[in-house]
């Protein structure tokens, strides 16, 4: 008789717990939660990982609805979900987003090189006047955007910034044709 009592009580106890688990906000979960959005952001994570990125705000957005619906047990599995989706996220971002540095970096270079050897070629002074101003119209503008790739990725614009380096490779080597290859 002492070990049914004994039980029951535990059972009430346990479920005491539960259900005082349950009401209360898991204001830690959601601390942690914005903590991994946080980071997954700094990493441009909406740029460089999507998929991930969207399924993690979905999780954020029902958890916030579960909370706000005060049905805290469901909104505290939520956030777990959420804030995993937003590590991954913030991990892929954080390789690409590394990768595409390297790339867009590796590029610029290569456009200040090509820019270079344009200016420097002999021919330049085999010119016009008029020529020579529209060359020298042509160089400047390619220097300035490829300055600007520097500034789109401060930004956090890494596709316009790859963008506008391709493009200045190109019109650097359409420059060469049109000028020195006829």
């Amino acid at each position: 008789m002492k070990f049914v009592r004994a039980f029951r009580f535990l059972m009430l106890l346990s479920l005491v717990f539960y259900l005082w688990g349950c009401s209360t906000r898991p204001t830690e979960a959601i601390q942690r939660t914005e903590a991994a959005k946080a980071e997954a952001m700094a990493e441009y994570a909406e740029q460089f990982a999507p998929d991930d990125w969207i399924a993690a705000e979905k999780a954020w957005q029902d958890a916030s609805a579960k909370l706000d619906a005060n049905s805290n047990s469901e909104a505290y599995t939520l956030l777990l979900k959420a804030q995993k989706l937003y590590e991954k996220a913030h991990s892929l971002a954080k390789n690409r987003r590394e990768a595409a540095v390297k790339t867009i970096t590796d590029n610029q270079g290569t456009a200040r090189i090509r820019l270079k050897a344009l200016t420097d070629d002999p021919n330049v002074k085999n010119l016009s006047a008029a020529r020579k101003k529209e060359f020298d119209d042509v160089v400047k503008r390619l220097g300035d955007n490829i300055a600007q790739v520097s500034a789109l990725m401060q930004n956090g614009r890494y596709n316009d910034a790859n963008q506008l380096v391709g493009m200045t490779q190109r019109e650097i080597w359409e420059s060469q044709q049109e000028f020195f290859k006829k």
